[in-house]
């Protein structure tokens, strides 16, 4: 080959890396852009600290008022429930928030009947709320792990990396931010999203038949993340509530035992699913709270804090 084809081939190579570059650079500030929940934007740069953290599903997001509970027991709180979430993802955020926040003082784990142990069609790892932030390393790992892609070649090839950013970064170029969903991405400035329901809407009604899963269907995965978020706050001296949230719907059978079996040290447990004895004016469906719902079950929990939070 002659000196000619190297340099072609040279400045070929170096027009690739240019381009892969240019195209992971763009889609890592498009991206981010483009989503109405900046939560996770907001951890990984260490703005958010409070005395007490919510973790859980959209159980957790839209049921609990930190403002409220701020009100009842005078200490700061945020809320980092997210929508269609997995226990095995909300370990991932404690340990994120772990390391990038102030030390709370106490950790709310909202539980998920069935969903903390079993699987559930409506929850999964959140792929789609850490993507957009895969720059950061310890976010890429995470992404990369869960997914199955190959974690060397994203340290070569920034468009590699933010592959699953593309799609939203093109429509961030097109549309701008995403559409405001009012049940999962209204966040407010405490990281909630309480929803007053509208004035034509119809009463959930009580669900006495749900479809649950069988005993054996246990899901080991989500099993050990719920001990490890336990061991996480032991070993961080940070004191743990999980709570039963209220429900419009007849709990599964063994549910509330299962988890108090695996309760471990200083855990507490509230129970708190015949709080408003199926009064559907609390809830805005049978898995969710309305705002004025919200209130309510936030200032019972926020007082029995108190002794605790001592």
């Amino acid at each position: 080959m002659g000196i000619k084809k190297y340099i072609s081939v040279i400045i070929w190579i170096f027009f690739m890396i240019c381009l892969d570059q240019f195209f992971g650079f763009g889609m890592s500030i498009l991206a981010p852009k483009y989503k109405q929940d900046t939560r996770i934007e907001k951890l990984i740069n260490n703005q958010i600290n409070a005395d007490i953290l919510i973790f859980g599903s959209s159980r957790a997001l839209n049921n609990f008022s930190p403002n409220e509970i701020k009100k009842i027991t005078g200490n700061t709180c945020y809320n980092l429930g997210f929508s269609g979430s997995n226990v095995v993802f909300h370990e991932e955020v404690l340990k994120l928030a772990l390391k990038h926040c102030a030390k709370p003082k106490l950790v709310i784990y909202n539980l998920d009947d069935p969903g903390t142990l079993y699987e559930n069609s409506g929850i999964s790892f959140r792929i789609d709320a850490l993507e957009p932030y895969v720059e950061s390393n310890e976010i890429n790992e995470i992404v990369c792990k869960q997914t199955g892609k190959y974690i060397w070649p994203t340290y070569f090839s920034k468009s590699y990396r933010h592959n699953g950013n593309f799609i939203n970064s093109i429509r961030y170029l097109l549309k701008g931010k995403e559409d405001l969903d009012y049940m999962v991405s209204n966040i407010d400035s405490l990281g909630a999203n309480l929803i007053t329901p509208a004035k034509d809407a119809k009463a959930p009604t009580f669900i006495v038949n749900r479809i649950l899963p069988k005993a054996n269907q246990l899901n080991l995965s989500y099993l050990n993340s719920f001990k490890n978020i336990q061991e996480l706050c032991a070993a961080n001296n940070i004191k743990l509530v999980v709570c039963f949230p209220p429900l419009l719907m007849k709990p599964m059978a063994g549910f509330k035992t299962s988890i108090k079996n695996l309760l471990e040290g200083e855990t507490t447990s509230m129970d708190y699913t015949a709080l408003f004895k199926a009064d559907p004016k609390y809830f805005l469906n049978p898995d969710h709270l309305n705002s004025k719902g919200a209130i309510v079950f936030s200032d019972s929990v926020a007082h029995q804090l108190i002794p605790i939070l001592k």
